[in-house]
């Protein structure tokens, strides 16, 4: 269904208004011209739904972002007093064979995917640097056109739909700015914290691997990597797993 609808659509965005003025008027349209031109009009009069749905069809829906924060692992050592690599323990002091420091690497950032673009939102993304009386002369020259005056101009259709969009944020509909917002710069990121709290895990030896750091209690602690990712992947199977019966 979509498929149709849109390229439908794609086509009748890309008239003139005058020829889209033609065939609302044709009483031969079939009834799916009927529905797209049905869209069409409504745009014109404001319909933040019509105008949400044009964009959707058209151009995709904007993508929600997911962060999802799992508990961090840490091992504890409260009766350590040193670390493996403390000055001490390399210069032989107390006999024990100093532990390699592992290099950590911070993880590469996730490079989020760019907003699909297309026609509809390209031209919102030019009308946002026009004057505010370009909206204004648009749908202006769109009420001259129904009557069959091209004297004021003949927009695309493309950019009647956005005109619409833009003359409900002259009126102050928040819901239009919002919307505008999400199609440029996307939607803000939804954030799951999974599990609540960090989880801490005990160890008595009295000598901490070597890049333990005490904490705010003066306890030697160290992050354990190995175990947070783990127990991700861990979850992430089972989820997988639930979702393919």
């Amino acid at each position: 269904m979509s498929g149709r609808i849109t390229a439908g659509f794609r086509e009748i965005i890309e008239m003139r208004w005058s020829e889209f003025v033609l065939m609302e008027a044709n009483a031969g349209q079939s009834n799916f011209d009927s529905i797209v031109s049905s869209l069409v009009r409504a745009c014109t009069k404001g319909n933040l739904r019509a105008i949400q749905t044009s964009l959707d069809r058209l151009d995709g829906k904007v993508a929600t972002e997911i962060e999802v924060e799992y508990p961090k692992f840490y091992t504890l050592y409260p009766q350590a007093t040193k670390t493996a690599d403390s000055p001490l323990i390399i210069d032989g002091d107390s006999g024990t064979t100093p532990v390699a420091s592992v290099e950590k690497t911070e993880p590469e950032p996730v490079v989020p995917e760019e907003l699909p673009t297309g026609s509809l939102r390209s031209v919102l993304d030019r009308m946002l640097d026009s004057p505010k009386k370009t909206v204004l002369e648009i749908l202006g020259s769109v009420e001259l056109v129904d009557e069959g005056d091209l004297s004021k101009g003949n927009p695309l259709v493309k950019s009647v739909i956005i005109a619409g969009l833009m003359k409900l944020v002259h009126e102050g509909k928040v819901s239009a700015i919002f919307e505008i917002l999400e199609q440029i710069d996307g939607k803000v990121a939804d954030k799951f914290k999974i599990l609540g709290s960090d989880v801490f895990m005990y160890n008595y030896v009295e000598i901490a691997p070597a890049g333990a750091e005490k904490n705010e209690d003066g306890i030697y602690q160290i992050s354990a990597d190995n175990t947070t990712d783990s127990w991700v992947s861990r979850l992430e199977e089972r989820n997988d797993r639930k979702n393919n019966r």
